[in-house]
Parts: C-alpha cells; sequence; structure tokens
C-alpha cells in the first residue's frame, strides 16, 4: 500500500486510449512494467512550498489543501510523466487551455508520476524548459490509496489520464489518452455555463 504512486499509477503504462465517459470512472489497462525501479519508502516527501518555482512534491495533503481552495471550480487534474511520450505531445494543448480557462473558473492540477530519481535531473528540467505556466506537483513516493481517498477517481489507469470534475466535484470527463486544447474546452465549457 505504501508503494510509489508510479505502481499505482504510471507502470500501468503510457499508452493511448480512449477517452471514458463518466459513467467508466474507474475503468482499468493493462499493466505494463516499469520504465525504472521505484525510489525507496523512506524518501522523505517535501512540502510544496520548500521545493523549485513551478514543479514540488506533494503530499496527499497538500492536493488536498489545493482541492480546498479550489472548491467550486471546474477542476482538470492530469496526470502524466516525462518519460511519456503521449504525455510530452499533449503538454503544449494543456498548457494553451490552461493560459486561457485559468481566470474563468477552471482550476488545473497537473500531476507527475516521476519517479524521486529524476525530479531534480528530469522533472524540474522539463517543466523549466518548456515554460509550462501551470504549477505541477510531483506524487512519487504518495501512497495511491490515501491520494485516491482525496481523489475519487480509482488509481488503476494508463498515463497520460485526464479527468474533468464539475463544479459539485463529481467526474463529468476521463480520457486515457493524450488530449488537445479543444478535446478540454468542449468537456468544460457546458460545465461552465451551467448553474
Amino acid at each position: 500500500a505504501g508503494t510509489i504512486l508510479l505502481i499505482a499509477v504510471a507502470l500501468v503504462g503510457c499508452g493511448e486510449g480512449e477517452s471514458a465517459p463518466a459513467a467508466d470512472a474507474h475503468a482499468t489497462a493493462d499493466s505494463l512494467s516499469p520504465p525504472e525501479a521505484a525510489a525507496p519508502e523512506t524518501v522523505a516527501v517535501v512540502p510544496a512550498a520548500t521545493t523549485a518555482a513551478g514543479v514540488s512534491l506533494a503530499s496527499v495533503g497538500d492536493i488536498a489543501a489545493f482541492l480546498g481552495e479550489n472548491a467550486g471550480k471546474v477542476l482538470v487534474i492530469n496526470f502524466w510523466a516525462t518519460w511519456c511520450a503521449p504525455c510530452v505531445h499533449e503538454m503544449p494543448e494543456l498548457a494553451a487551455f490552461y493560459s486561457a480557462y485559468k481566470d474563468r473558473g477552471v482550476a488545473f492540477l497537473s500531476l507527475s508520476s516521476d519517479s524521486l530519481e529524476d525530479y531534480e535531473t528530469k522533472l524540474i528540467p522539463f517543466v523549466e524548459e518548456r515554460e509550462l505556466p501551470f504549477h505541477v506537483y510531483a506524487i512519487a513516493n504518495v501512497d495511491p490509496d490515501e491520494l485516491d481517498d482525496v481523489l475519487h477517481v480509482g488509481m488503476d489507469f494508463a498515463l497520460p489520464t485526464t479527468f474533468v470534475f464539475d463544479r459539485d466535484g463529481q467526474i463529468a470527463q476521463k480520457w486515457m489518452r493524450n488530449i488537445t486544447r479543444a478535446d478540454l474546452e468542449r468537456a468544460v465549457e457546458p460545465l461552465l455555463a451551467g448553474p
């Protein structure tokens, strides 16, 4: 249970699955081998406020705080990793969407499944080089069951996976593939227009 979230999420694979409707929010994908060995469980997670700008290691508490601060907004959660080609491919689309919608009542939570060994050597440089406009939280070393107690998404899916939640916190859309800005806009616009 205390294994790296990579085992629960990222190790499922980096694929190009199909979009899943809200009713299939707990759909699963076939398991694949990890690209690298997981970090030991004894590595401490550093609080978000004490790490590099634009990227931080996140605890379940940090993610819960983010959700609390953004309650009542349409929420987009994207799970990804730097070693996942479809994830990398969709980053410009996610960045464009975020820039267009961040002031329109949409919260964006980017959760990287990169290992702790890759945090400083791959993840931080990736975010800085691409000048991503949104903050990225690294969730390695987070207990997947505890994370799911906060997110309520089921933690058995491929990378990239993106969820859209309505203002009441219900899953409105799920994709287990790389997506475009247009995909997100089609899912989010009706949620913003609603009461």
